[in-house]
């Protein structure tokens, strides 16, 4: 009589895991910082100008409309920087919103100098503002939830 025998089972890799730590924070700082450069000129390269609609109608357009939509998509960097490391909350953020603000004055260079503007185009730089705010408020999520992943050893005694 044959002894039977159970297949051994190998053990399950666990599913790869983001990687915490200063320099996987620091990857996303940079792609926060170069996600937000692309998509400030990227909007401003398609903007179409100023555009006759009709005999005396015109149509300005300095930065493409759906650029707001897109910046949306820099919280999920943003985050993963708080994620990593806490010290980067501020980082990310500033990565995120000062090439807006040079955006911002680029439309608002653009209004003036097309003979159109008319003081309203200043509304321009609310978009650093509140780009700003969203990814202060996801890396500080982030950095809340990272926090309370991250594994803290136990300090040995002397002695």
């Amino acid at each position: 009589m044959t002894r039977r025998t159970t297949p051994v089972r190998e053990p399950r890799r666990p599913l790869p895991r983001l990687r915490s730590g200063l320099a996987a924070g620091l990857s996303w700082v940079a792609v926060t910082l170069v996600g937000s450069v692309v998509i400030g000129l990227v909007g401003l390269a398609a903007a179409r100008g100023v555009t006759r609609i009709g005999r005396s109608s015109y149509e300005t357009e300095f930065i493409h409309p759906t650029t707001s939509a897109v910046l949306l998509l820099l919280v999920l960097p943003a985050l993963l920087a708080g994620w990593s490391a806490g010290r980067l909350v501020v980082p990310a953020v500033l990565a995120a919103a000062v090439p807006q603000w040079f955006v911002a004055g680029e439309v608002v260079e653009r209004y003036q100098e097309s003979g159109w503007g008319d003081g309203l185009e200043v509304f321009a730089y609310l978009t650093p503002v509140w780009v700003g705010l969203l990814c202060a408020l996801a890396a500080s999520l982030g950095w809340l939830v990272g926090r309370n992943r991250r594994e803290v050893k136990p300090r040995r005694r002397p002695g």
